[in-house]
C-alpha cells in the first residue's frame, strides 16, 4: 500500500469511529460533520461514477426525444435533454413505470410550474385524475417547476413552490420527489438567465430542506450540488442536515413563502428553521 493510499485508509478509519461515538452520542451535528468528512474522501475516488447523465433511471436520450409525438429534430431534442429550456416537456426525465399515469401526469405538471407558463397554480387531485381535472394523460398535463423560475410569467411565484413541495411530501411515490430534482437540475444547466438561474437553486433549497433525496438519487445529487453549489458547502451540509434528521418537513405554507421571497438573502430564510 502507497504512503497516499495508507493515508487515505487512515482517514477513513478514523472518520467511522468518529462516526460511531456521534452515533452513540445522539450528536447530530457531529454526524453531519464525520458524514461529509467521509463522503469527500469518498467522492475523490468516486465522483465520475455519480455524474448526474450516468442516473440510471434517466431515461437514454436518444429514446426521450422519440418519445415526442411530433418532433420536426429530435436529435436536437435529445441533446437538450438535461438543458435549461423555456418550453414544456413532453414526458418526465426519469423512467417512471408507465401503468403509473398520475405520477407521470403529476411529473409534467410540475415541471410547468417551474417554468411558470400558466395563470393558475397546481393543486393535488385525487384518484386517477390528473393535475387539470382530466383524466390522467401524461401528454395533456405540465404545470409546476418553470413558472416558479421566471422562465413563464406569473405572478405569486411562493404559491407554486409551496405547491411542488406539498405535492412532493404527499404523493405516495417517492420516484415524484427524484424527477423534480432532475428536472430542477436540468433547469440549471446552461441556463442564459442569472435571475432563473438563482430561482432554481433557491427552490433546490426548499427541497433539500423539505426532503431528503430518495436513497437511490442520494449521490447523483451530492455530486451535482459539490461541482456546481456556490459555495457547495452551504447546500452539501443543508443535504446531510436533513438526511441525518431522518425527518420530512411539512411543506411551507404561502405567507412563509412570501416573507422569504422578501428576504435581502434569499438562500438563508429557506434553510432556517424548518
Amino acid at each position: 500500500m502507497c504512503v497516499a493510499s495508507f493515508c487515505v485508509f487512515a482517514c477513513l478509519v478514523c472518520a467511522a469511529v468518529q462516526l460511531k461515538a456521534a452515533v452513540a452520542f445522539n450528536d447530530k451535528e457531529r454526524v453531519t460533520r464525520t458524514t461529509i468528512r467521509l463522503k469527500d474522501l469518498f467522492f475523490e475516488k468516486n465522483q465520475d461514477q455519480f455524474k448526474f447523465h450516468k442516473y440510471g433511471k434517466l431515461y437514454p436520450r436518444e429514446a426521450w426525444a422519440d418519445l415526442k409525438f411530433l418532433s420536426m429534430d429530435r436529435e436536437q431534442l435529445a441533446v437538450g435533454m438535461l438543458k435549461h429550456t423555456k418550453s414544456s416537456i413532453h414526458h418526465s426525465l426519469t423512467q417512471i413505470e408507465e401503468e403509473d399515469k398520475v405520477t407521470q401526469s403529476l411529473a409534467k405538471a410540475m415541471f410547468k410550474n417551474i417554468l411558470g407558463s400558466h395563470t393558475q397554480a397546481y393543486h393535488v387531485k385525487p384518484a386517477s385524475h390528473c393535475c387539470c381535472g382530466c383524466e390522467a394523460d401524461a401528454s395533456l398535463c405540465m404545470f409546476p417547476l418553470c413558472r416558479y423560475m421566471g422562465d413563464k410569467k406569473y405572478d405569486q411565484p411562493q404559491t407554486l413552490a409551496a405547491e411542488i413541495l406539498r405535492t412532493c411530501l404527499e404523493h405516495p411515490n417517492k420516484q415524484l420527489r427524484t424527477e423534480v430534482l432532475c428536472q430542477l437540475i436540468k433547469q440549471t444547466t446552461a441556463n442564459p438567465s442569472q435571475e432563473s438561474t438563482q430561482r432554481g437553486w433557491e427552490l433546490i433549497v426548499l427541497c433539500l430542506a423539505t426532503f431528503p433525496p430518495p436513497s437511490d438519487f442520494e449521490n447523483y445529487a451530492e455530486c451535482f450540488l459539490r461541482n456546481f453549489g456556490n459555495p457547495p458547502s452551504k447546500y452539501v451540509n443543508l443535504l446531510h442536515d436533513t438526511l441525518v434528521s431522518h425527518t420530512e418537513k411539512r411543506g411551507r405554507t404561502q405567507r412563509e413563502l412570501v416573507q422569504w421571497e422578501q428576504e435581502d438573502d434569499r438562500l438563508v430564510p429557506a434553510i432556517a428553521q424548518l
